[in-house]
């Protein structure tokens, strides 16, 4: 019975994680969904920038800290190893529902074009959201999203060991799944002061979360990742 939680537990977590990953192409897309990036609650501007900011560095703290090896060791004292990774998830499912719920929108228009523009920055964004995705494949989708750790549980098997991987995109840039979401947060041919907060506070996020992870990268694999670092640029490819 307790395998066959795990694994509701862990599909309930990817379900979630994907979902709201879908909800984002309509939240930031202008697209008819519930709630988007540009409705809701409305108050001041200050007020607005102030809770958005608090609800952005709530997702930063917990994937900052949650994401650390030294955290990992001491909450799989209290949740089992193969469901550390779930619950992750989860927690992130349960921030990134109640952000997208609770964003309070800010009045303006910071840029609007129209016509083929629009269709191509549209089309760009849809591409880093692709991006992201194919990144996620590219080093194990299934495991990155705690699945993987479950199903290989349910079934009384090992899952195989976590390699550095730097095909594909990896070879462009070390960090293609953020890359992909500052594309998708940043093209579109309709953005307002809401849309620019969001994308500006997430910005700062991904800034911030690639350099405490790469330092603990640093700290477990100095020579192999410190050579990566060397050879492949962070967020822009082909530079240095």
């Amino acid at each position: 019975m307790s395998r066959v939680l795990g694994l509701a537990y862990a599909l309930i977590a990817y379900v979630g994680f994907m979902g709201w990953m879908v909800y984002m192409i309509g939240f930031l897309g202008h697209f008819p969904v519930p709630k988007s990036v540009n409705s809701g609650q409305s108050g001041s501007m200050w007020e607005a920038v102030l809770v958005n900011s608090l609800m952005v560095a709530l997702f930063a703290v917990q994937h900052t800290i949650m994401a650390r090896p030294k955290f990992k060791q001491w909450v799989m004292r209290i949740i089992p190893n193969h469901l550390e990774r779930s619950t992750f998830v989860f927690i992130t499912d349960v921030i990134a529902w109640f952000l997208i719920w609770q964003w309070r929108p800010i009045e303006g228009v910071v840029w609007h074009v129209h016509g083929f523009a629009a269709y191509a920055l549209t089309g760009v964004s849809i591409l880093g959201w692709a991006i992201v995705c194919l990144g996620s494949f590219l080093i194990n989708h299934f495991e990155l999203l705690g699945l993987e750790q479950a199903w290989h549980y349910f079934r009384g098997t090992k899952p195989k060991r976590v390699v550095f991987v730097t095909r594909g995109l990896y070879k462009y840039v070390r960090h293609p799944l953020m890359l992909g979401f500052l594309i998708f947060f940043w093209a579109t041919p309709y953005m307002t002061a809401s849309h620019l907060c969001f994308s500006a506070l997430f910005t700062i996020y991904v800034l911030f979360g690639t350099r405490v992870e790469e330092r603990d990268l640093l700290k477990y694999h100095p020579e192999e990742y410190g050579n990566y670092m060397k050879e492949v640029p962070g967020l822009i490819p082909f530079t240095k």
